[in-house]
């Protein structure tokens, strides 16, 4: 992974920027490894350069002849801090808790407000004639969710319930993880698990963390603003887990029903995401297709049947593929962890 400051730099020198820029925006050229060749680029030249280096892995392995593997591929790099060294940001694992707390609220909701705000949400999620825009589908029902259990009821002249200062989250500050080192990175492929147990291997590369790697942070709780002890938020973890294993992760023979398994990376797939699974329970699968049909049937292109989601309701699961990857030869689900409190 070069060190794009010094790469600049250094081809500046050389007198091939402007070659780069331009195949950068332009080129045919499959990779950086063959321009640096057409340039007459050595090894001693680019060393300086690196950033760093990692182990592929099984990356490059070819899965069920795919025809995909071996192929040159872009790849999404792990988030990294000032110093160029791999972590996990608060606010991500804060977004686990959120959604578990969520999840643990839910189970529990039993009041003719909540059957009101489940409703309105039911009402959104159906088929639109119209062309719902993705990155706000949804947004305003689920945060009125969020406000209605994770919000203090107010009274008058105190700042307004759905204000942020009225969070329970506010009481509960959850810290970016100390740097994880470099040699715990891996390159992982995306595969597709399906329902037969094929997997398919897919032309995206992502940095991960290897299977095993400990990653610490700290959690931090203030019992006069957060009404939820460390003990109760394990227990909607549980909770949550349960409700992705038995609607999801089953139907794949993949997953666990450990206690503290959490879900977490944006690898990981739309059912860890959401919160349908508890709200509908059995009906999950069809409100999921529901969610997939009102995003991807846009414009010329019908994503919706392209990704051949139109069958998820026969197969009684969606999405029909779990997200995978491999190393060291073994199958891992992506994203599974465990969070224990020390």
């Amino acid at each position: 992974v070069p060190d794009t400051f010094r790469m600049v730099q250094g081809l500046q020198k050389k007198g091939i920027l402007n070659r780069y820029m331009d195949f950068m925006q332009k080129s045919d050229i499959d990779g950086l490894d063959q321009f640096l060749g057409q340039c007459n680029i050595r090894q001693d030249d680019y060393i300086p350069w690196i950033l760093y280096s990692m182990d592929t892995g099984d990356a490059f392995e070819r899965i069920n002849n795919s025809k995909t593997a071996g192929t040159l591929k872009g790849i999404d790099c792990f988030i990294k801090d000032a110093y160029q060294m791999p972590y996990i940001p608060g606010s991500s694992l804060k977004g686990v808790l959120r959604t578990a707390l969520l999840v643990h609220e839910i189970i529990r909701a039993n009041s003719s407000e909540y059957d009101q705000l489940k409703a309105e949400l039911d009402r959104a999620l159906r088929p639109r004639d119209g062309k719902p825009r993705r990155t706000v589908y949804l947004k305003a029902e689920t945060k009125r969710l969020e406000q209605f259990f994770l919000h203090k009821d107010t009274k008058e002249g105190e700042p307004r319930k759905q204000d942020a200062v009225n969070s329970y989250l506010a009481g509960l500050i959850v810290s970016d993880s100390e740097p994880i080192p470099l040699e715990q990175l891996t390159l992982s492929q995306k595969i597709d698990l399906t329902m037969k147990r094929e997997e398919k291997g897919l032309p995206i590369l992502r940095e991960a963390l290897k299977p095993g790697t400990v990653v610490r942070t700290t959690i931090s709780m203030d019992g006069t603003r957060c009404p939820y002890t460390m003990e109760e938020i394990q227990t909607a973890l549980n909770e949550w887990n349960d409700v992705v294993y038995r609607l999801f992760y089953s139907k794949f023979g993949r997953g666990n029903q450990a206690d503290k398994t959490i879900w977490l990376g944006g690898g990981v797939g739309f059912p860890t995401k959401t919160l349908w699974g508890a709200m509908f329970g059995t009906d999950y699968v069809d409100k999921a297709d529901q969610v997939f049909r009102n995003t991807l049937l846009m414009g010329k292109r019908d994503m919706y049947r392209e990704h051949k989601h139109d069958q998820d309701r026969r197969m009684g699961v969606s999405p029909h593929t779990c997200k995978c990857t491999r190393y060291e030869g073994k199958t891992y689900d992506m994203g599974m962890a465990k969070l224990e409190v020390l």
